[in-house]
């Protein structure tokens, strides 16, 4: 799969993981577990910029969407 493709599909689950994370009980095994999942995924979107840059591709952009306050999330990823 293209690093763009591949990008946007982690994005798109990281997006879903969020919202699921929102709606579970602070604190649960649940929300654990999907707090988990989503660093998981932001390493991985991450590490898929960082093979972009390092082969002088373009990165894969922040894909746009639908709702306004889940980009907050995807703002408080990992910084170099």
């Amino acid at each position: 799969m293209p690093y763009q493709a591949q990008a946007q599909a982690v994005l798109e689950e990281w997006r879903r993981v969020e919202l699921q994370l929102e709606a579970a009980e602070p604190g649960s095994d649940e929300a654990e577990i999907l707090e988990a999942d989503a660093r998981q995924l932001r390493d991985q979107y991450q590490d898929l910029i960082d093979e972009a840059i390092a082969a002088h591709q373009p990165e894969p952009p922040p894909f746009p969407d639908e709702s306004p306050e889940g980009d907050d999330a995807l703002r408080q990823g990992r910084k170099h």
